[in-house]
C-alpha cells in the first residue's frame, strides 16, 4: 500500500479494473512472437521467442521462465544460432501446455508438449531439416474439434525455379 492511499481507495482501484485485474509484466524480452492463454483457474500462461538467447520460452503468471527449446544447432562445419518460436500458438488443457511453432533453424512445424512434471516433449509435425526443403509452420493456427485439433499452417517452397506457398491442413490428437 502506498503512503497516503487508504485500503478503501485501493479496493476502488481494483474494482475500476473490472474483470481484467491489474496487469502482470514479464520481466525482460518477450517477443516478437508471443502467445498467451488463461487456464481454468485464470492463471495466465505465456510462450514467446527470446531473441537474446535465442530460444522459445514459456512462463506461467507467477512462475520462472523455462526454456522450451533453443535455436543452437550442431553441424558438420560448426554450429548455428537461429531464433526459434516464430508464430507460436499456446494451448492450455488442464495441467498440460501445448505449443505449436515454426522452427526457422530447421524449416519445420514443431510441437512442444509440457507434462504435469514440467518436462517438454518436442516433436516435428512437418518439414525436414535442411536448406533444400520447404519451410513449414508459418502462421500456424489450431482449432479444437472434439478430441482432435485441426492445424493450419503455411508452407513455402523455395527449392524450385519459382517459389510457391500454400496452406497445409493437418489433424492431430
Amino acid at each position: 500500500e502506498e503512503e497516503g492511499e487508504s485500503e478503501e481507495e485501493e479496493e476502488e482501484s481494483e474494482e475500476e479494473m473490472g474483470p481484467w485485474g491489474f496487469p502482470r509484466f514479464v520481466d525482460g524480452e518477450a517477443g516478437p512472437y508471443t502467445s498467451a492463454r488463461p487456464d481454468a483457474q485464470g492463471q495466465v500462461h505465456v510462450a514467446f521467442m527470446d531473441r537474446s538467447i535465442p530460444a522459445l520460452m514459456y512462463q506461467d503468471g507467477d512462475g520462472e521462465r523455462e526454456m522450451v527449446v533453443d535455436g543452437i544447432r550442431d553441424h558438420d562445419w560448426g554450429y548455428s544460432e537461429t531464433p526459434v518460436g516464430h508464430d507460436v500458438q499456446l494451448r492450455v488443457d488442464g495441467d498440460n501446455v501445448d505449443l505449436l511453432y515454426h522452427d526457422a533453424s530447421t524449416h519445420e512445424l514443431r510441437r512442444a508438449v509440457r507434462d504435469t512434471d514440467g518436462n517438454w516433449d518436442v516433436s516435428t509435425l512437418a518439414g525436414a531439416a535442411g536448406e533444400a526443403s520447404p519451410a513449414h509452420g508459418m502462421y500456424v493456427r489450431a482449432l479444437a474439434i472434439d478430441d482432435q485439433r485441426l492445424i493450419v499452417d503455411f508452407s513455402v517452397d523455395t527449392t524450385g525455379e519459382d517459389a510457391t506457398g500454400r496452406p497445409m491442413f493437418r489433424i492431430i490428437d
